[in-house]
């Protein structure tokens, strides 16, 4: 009755900021200066076209965003120049210099105060991570602390998990409980946020990996999740289609109100879909605003 009770609280807390924001659908007025907001956004194998970093570049700047948590940034020197693109206010960080799809941030220094240069955590379970270990980012907002941690975890797998080290499946279970261990032995009583590219349904009934996480919902709320049992024209990846990047909260944050979507920047392009996967990425952004 409990978990009933706290599941419908956050669905109408989430559903009335939802509501509120569709009165005017411009992306420009996706958060405020009042609210922290970050994004999710995976960047397939960025820069994917030539073009990739001046799309990014208007659609970051057409956003009013605090910080974004990228995925699969895989060329350093097309990561700074996105970076110095946006403006003098704006910093990045990438979790390694390498070729390989890096975890990344992009952070919006007007309201944010950087607390912590980024670090990766449970580098000892990169396997696990599909050998990309959870970023870590400590900011402050407006007089409040925040931990960010930005994921992505491993692809593919046939839906069923299996006691294998190999089994897709089975590795993202492992990661998703060794980041709660994590959380609840370094973290707790932080306002944490943990978004990114999970690469599975959180809504399944069965194989659900991330069943520690919605067992424990005095703790911990995906606030996404009427997003991922809802209409596929919503979901984050559209081609499968599928609900792959998700926004986990821990309940310091539960108090506040939520503001969860999926950042359709494929309407905004001549082309639509095609043209957005095309140039961009296969994955749409997911936001939040706090």
């Amino acid at each position: 009755m409990c978990k009933f009770i706290l599941y419908i609280f956050l669905f109408i807390l989430i559903g009335c900021s939802e509501n509120n924001n569709d009165n005017n659908s411009s992306i420009i007025n996706f958060g405020s200066d009042e609210t922290f907001d970050l994004i999710t956004w995976n960047l397939e194998f960025f820069p994917k076209h030539n073009e990739t970093i001046d799309y990014a570049k208007d659609f970051i700047l057409d956003l009013n965003l605090d910080v974004i948590a990228m995925q699969e940034i895989s060329n350093q020197n097309a990561f700074t120049s996105l970076v110095s693109r946006l403006g003098n206010q704006w910093v990045g960080y990438r979790s390694d210099n390498s070729n390989y799809q890096e975890l990344s941030y992009i952070i919006n220094t007007d309201n944010i105060d950087i607390t912590n240069t980024p670090y990766t955590i449970l580098d000892e379970y990169e396997y696990y991570f599909a050998y990309r270990a959870p970023y870590v980012l400590e900011i402050n907002f407006q007089g409040t602390d925040y931990i960010i941690i930005n994921v992505h975890f491993k692809c593919c797998g046939d839906g069923i998990i299996q006691l294998d080290y190999s089994d897709e499946e089975y590795r993202r279970e492992k990661a998703s409980q060794y980041l709660k261990n994590y959380i609840d032995t370094n973290f707790s009583n932080r306002n944490v946020v943990i978004l990114g590219d999970f690469n599975d349904d959180i809504s399944e009934i069965n194989n659900n990996i991330f069943i520690d996480f919605i067992n424990d919902y005095e703790n911990y709320f995906f606030t996404d999740m009427y997003i991922a049992e809802g209409d596929s024209q919503d979901w984050s990846f559209p081609s499968y289609p599928s609900h792959l990047d998700h926004i986990l909260i821990t309940n310091e944050l539960f108090v506040d109100s939520i503001n969860t979507k999926t950042i359709k920047l494929d309407n905004y392009m001549i082309g639509g879909w095609q043209k957005y996967d095309n140039y961009i990425s296969d994955h749409r952004p997911v936001g939040i605003s706090l």
